[in-house]
């Protein structure tokens, strides 16, 4: 009350809480550095901030939007797959390759062995993304392959 008193011998004049926090917030320094604005001001914020939340979650329920941290794990598991395929791919093919004499042969069948391998990587994070839309995996998420991925002998 003491405050209001003082406000008002330095002019303050208001019918309303909200002009005497709009006067205040244009004639006095505010308290603390978070305290700025007008009851309006503020409550105009609080409803932006609740209605992006309400966007944000109406995203995420649609499958547009999904979690950082599980999208962090499907991202983690697709680079182990593919680091474990490629690591795996000079013992897979080694035998094939030394029998292979045509620099355009062993350039096609690389290339069919690495198309595979990021084939499995992307089945992997397509079946994380229908998983976080709430849908349904058509087929089991694909796990490294410890044989070929490529032609047989």
């Amino acid at each position: 009350m003491r405050h209001v008193r003082k406000d008002k011998a330095l002019g303050a004049t208001h019918q309303t809480i909200e002009e005497y926090l709009d006067w205040r917030a244009r004639n006095r320094r505010p308290r603390s550095p978070n305290v700025s604005g007008t009851l309006g001001t503020e409550t105009a914020r609080l409803r932006a901030a609740q209605a992006r939340l309400a966007e944000l979650d109406a995203a995420r329920r649609a499958g547009i939007l999904a979690p950082v941290d599980e999208y962090q794990i499907a991202i983690n598991e697709a680079m182990v797959l593919l680091s474990t395929q490629l690591d795996g791919l000079p013992g897979r093919c080694a035998a094939q390759l030394a029998t292979m004499t045509d620099a355009g042969e062993i350039r096609r069948f690389l290339l069919d062995e690495i198309r595979q391998i990021r084939e499995s990587a992307a089945n992997r994070l397509e079946d994380w993304a229908r998983l976080v839309a709430g849908r349904s995996i058509t087929a089991p998420p694909a796990e490294p392959v410890a044989g070929s991925v490529g032609r047989p002998n």
